[in-house]
């Protein structure tokens, strides 16, 4: 039985409908029953924990782009990010799903041109997962325009995003579990399928 493992995924991947499924009445999006009757725990994304923070602080907008934000709080926003993602880590009791781990951040902070902190690749070493789950990006979700908010990507790009993810996890010595799309199947059984993978693979 697994312990602590990460979900990994690009942009539209369905990464957040698989783990918490549709918004409750009070527009929250509690996570699935699934994982709650299994008695795991997901912790958020620490990006967009971080980044709310900071907005709420007035160090940018919500609607800024990162590359766009000042230089030196690109580097802050990289290195509470990896420090929460450490603390976190460190204090996960019992069995625990992380949104996103610590070892992809090297090549994030690299795409937008920001610093890690200098104690990152020892971070990294103390942070081991049991596994990592890799999401295949879903076809069908449409991110190449500005429907898709600041998000926009190409289906090969984030599928380029999703082969560097298992790369970087794959060489950092963790078994990386592929996830498919199931494009056969509509959305909701495709998540269905995804979470019963991860489940079966969590329990052996």
């Amino acid at each position: 039985m697994i312990e602590k493992a990460v979900i990994e995924g690009p942009p539209g991947a369905g990464k957040s409908t698989l783990l918490y499924g549709n918004r409750n009445e009070h527009g929250d999006q509690p996570p699935h029953e699934l994982f709650v009757n299994e008695g795991i725990s997901i912790v958020p994304e620490t990006f967009n924990v971080v980044w709310d923070q900071m907005v709420a602080e007035g160090r940018f907008g919500d609607d800024d782009a990162v590359d766009e934000i000042p230089q030196e709080a690109r580097n802050e926003l990289i290195r509470r990010i990896v420090e929460l993602q450490s603390m976190e880590f460190t204090q996960a009791e019992g069995r625990t799903l992380f949104d996103r781990g610590m070892h992809d951040m090297g090549r994030i902070a690299e795409v937008y041109k920001a610093e890690v902190p200098k104690n990152y690749t020892e971070l990294c070493g103390q942070t081991r997962y049991g596994c990592v789950f890799v999401l295949d990006p879903i076809s069908r979700f449409d991110l190449s325009s500005g429907a898709a908010a600041t998000r926009t990507f190409t289906l090969e790009q984030r599928e380029q995003k999703r082969d560097q993810a298992r790369e970087i996890y794959q060489q950092a010595g963790f078994r990386v579990i592929d996830v498919p799309e199931y494009a056969g199947d509509d959305i909701d059984e495709s998540c269905r399928k995804r979470r019963e993978l991860i489940l079966d693979a969590l329990n052996s």
